[in-house]
């Protein structure tokens, strides 16, 4: 069975665990109102107004003038996806990173985010499980997110893993399905 564990709107997830009065706001990371640069990651609701990873700062702020904005702190989400990776290795050392995510020789996780990259994926090959017992480790995989890393994952369980990836994001945080 394959598990794909998924942190949607990753970089906000994580401003928003360390800053709550972010939480239910849209929120653009990249950049201050009014100046120039481009906007890194978003929220859910600032995707919802059009906003996305990419544009122009000053666009962002015209399509959602309600919204938050804050400087990307690139180090702080490499550290987390980092904490997340090593976490789940207590599962199965077959774990895989999603798109722009690396093992370097040093055994560090290494990340470069794309615009189109927004949520932190992972694929975990959990071996030949039966079904009620993938389902239990899943539980426990969404639980072992949710305490140390104190963010809610998405997770799709499949026989592979394009399946489970859809399951993935087919279901919100702190969900799984099984395909």
């Amino acid at each position: 069975m394959i598990a794909c564990v998924s942190v949607p709107y990753f970089a906000a997830a994580v401003e928003r665990r360390e800053d709550p009065s972010l939480v239910a706001r849209p929120l653009v990371i990249g950049g201050l109102p009014r100046t120039p640069g481009k906007v890194y990651a978003i929220s859910r609701e600032a995707a919802r107004t059009g906003v996305r990873p990419g544009m122009p700062v000053r666009r962002a702020q015209g399509l959602c003038p309600q919204a938050r904005f804050i400087p990307a702190a690139q180090a702080r989400y490499q550290e987390v996806f980092e904490q997340i990776a090593d976490l789940l290795t207590a599962f199965t050392n077959l774990v895989e990173p999603g798109d722009g995510h690396w093992q370097a020789a040093d055994g560090r996780w290494r990340t470069t985010v794309s615009n189109d990259q927004l949520a932190a994926t992972y694929s975990l090959d959990l071996g030949v499980l039966k079904e009620t017992e993938a389902v239990e480790v899943v539980q426990q995989i969404g639980g072992a997110v949710r305490e140390r890393a104190r963010l809610a994952a998405a997770i799709g369980l499949a026989r592979e893993r394009f399946t489970a990836h859809v399951a993935a994001t087919s279901v919100e945080p702190n969900e799984a399905l099984l395909v």
